[in-house]
């Protein structure tokens, strides 16, 4: 069942590469938008993803919270604060445990939130060590996700939720645009709501639900191009024509094969007690 796709240090370099750019176009949170709750800017929408996943995650308050491919930090961040939790987040990318660290401090948060270099397929943490995990598209760079999901249910503390937030295959994709996934936005090909449903079970969790929020998401695209277009001078500024313009063709992509081409869903799974 397992899919072809780019290894975790090549996604971490991705990101490393990107940094730099990623920086200036999302400000800290590099997913989608939920427009579903009223939101009136790209930032609102994706703290309102966010606050979707925390609803599903059904973390205590005083727990701790395991945040697959991080990022630059920014849902962490929203999830310690709203929460109340201590909050772990995990990235391939060294660039963003950096960025991640330092946003952590400036927010007064360094004692509630933490950042490491980890692979989300080859996780070392103890058995039953967290209240509940989420992944927000970050799933979709995963090759192996049965590793990856049975690693989430081993350090999960029974009973806890485990949210994926992120793309799924609504229709077949052409192989080209397959290949341009791998090569250009460093994905792994998308699987089924139903595959996802059957990777989570295998793994030994309970399967919740799976909500789409496709139509909910679509408006992000025409947002994220729109952020590429307006800050065109700062990115050739911050990382050169080169690097600026490999950075838009790769959010045009990014638009076309995922937010455009396929569907959307926060999926749920459960530890069984």
């Amino acid at each position: 069942m397992e899919q072809s796709g780019r290894s975790g240090p090549e996604v971490g370099s991705f990101y490393d590469m990107t940094f730099g750019a990623f920086d200036i176009i999302f400000e800290g949170t590099i997913h989608t938008g939920y427009w579903g709750r009223g939101a009136t800017t790209f930032p609102e929408a994706q703290r309102d993803l966010t606050d979707l996943v925390l609803d599903a995650a059904a973390a205590p308050t005083g727990g701790r919270v395991l945040d697959l491919g991080c990022g630059q930090g920014g849902p962490a961040l929203h999830t310690a604060r709203r929460l109340n939790t201590d909050v772990l987040g995990v990235t391939v990318s060294a660039a963003q445990v950096a960025d991640a660290t330092s946003r952590a401090a400036k927010a007064g948060l360094a004692g509630k939130v933490a950042f490491e270099l980890a692979d989300m397929t080859a996780m070392t943490y103890p058995d039953a060590s967290f209240d509940a995990a989420y992944a927000m598209e970050s799933v979709f760079h995963v090759a192996d996700k049965a590793t990856a999901f049975a690693g989430v249910n081993r350090v999960l503390k029974p009973g806890a939720h485990f949210v994926i937030c992120d793309y799924y295959l609504a229709h077949e994709q052409p192989a080209e645009d397959t290949q341009l996934m791998h090569d250009l936005i460093f994905g792994s090909p998308f699987v089924t709501l139903e595959a996802f449903q059957r990777l989570l079970e295998d793994a030994g969790f309970e399967f919740v639900a799976a909500r789409d929020i496709t139509e909910d998401c679509r408006a992000s695209a025409a947002h994220m191009t729109e952020a590429v277009t307006d800050r065109h001078e700062a990115l050739v500024h911050a990382v050169g024509d080169q690097a600026a313009g490999f950075t838009a063709e790769a959010v045009k992509q990014y638009n076309r094969l995922c937010v455009d081409g396929q569907g959307y869903a926060v999926i749920t799974a459960r530890k069984p007690q």
